[in-house]
């Protein structure tokens, strides 16, 4: 029996090229969908945090807008506060807390020393001075006029200012007044 002779030459594999190609095809195509994806997602995203922010802006107008004739809370910021979130208080940190949350959203009418002013977008932010008998306070007022900007832009360290607004929390043993309102009559808008 004769077998034919082969050829003892070694040969060159075959490349498969169909399936790189389509490994490479797939890989394109998710690269795409996740980009467009991504960006589809981020628009939805952007789109969700300018509603909230639009909300929050209105919700803050609302609330500067029924200042000037809501009734003040008889809180103060001398007494019973003060010895809570003044410069030494005795209170512990959990007792502050429960304090904090019994006056969050009380408006207050309250009489200050400015000591430090601020600009924060289109409102001012107000550091007052605090001490051991009057708590300290951070005032965000969003002026009604061109004359209240001015005036609050002229506010020194020590002046007086007094103000009705939100207590909207506590930040560092002070205050937090937002929004709220200048009440000097003299750059009130009537």
């Amino acid at each position: 029996m004769n077998l034919p002779a082969q050829s003892m030459a070694p040969t060159a594999p075959q490349k498969k090229t169909n399936g790189c190609l389509i490994a490479l095809a797939v890989v394109g195509i998710l690269a795409v969908l996740t980009i467009g994806g991504c960006f589809l997602m981020g628009g939805f995203i952007v789109k969700e945090v300018s509603d909230a922010i639009d909300e929050s802006n209105k919700e803050t107008q609302d609330k500067i807008a029924s200042l000037p004739s809501a009734s003040p809370s008889s809180l103060s910021p001398t007494g019973d506060l003060a010895a809570k979130f003044g410069a030494m208080p005795e209170n512990t940190d959990i007792q502050r807390e429960n304090a904090e949350r019994e006056i969050m959203g009380e408006i207050v009418q309250w009489t200050l020393k400015v000591q430090e002013v601020s600009k924060w977008g289109a409102y001012y932010r107000i550091q007052t001075l605090g001490s051991e008998s009057v708590v300290g306070t951070f005032v965000s007022i969003y002026p009604q006029s061109n004359e209240e900007s001015s005036y609050i832009e002229s506010l020194k360290t020590g002046d007086t200012l007094e103000v009705k607004g939100y207590i909207s929390g506590i930040t560092m043993r002070d205050g937090d007044l937002d929004p709220a309102v200048d009440i000097d009559p003299a750059i009130l808008v009537k």
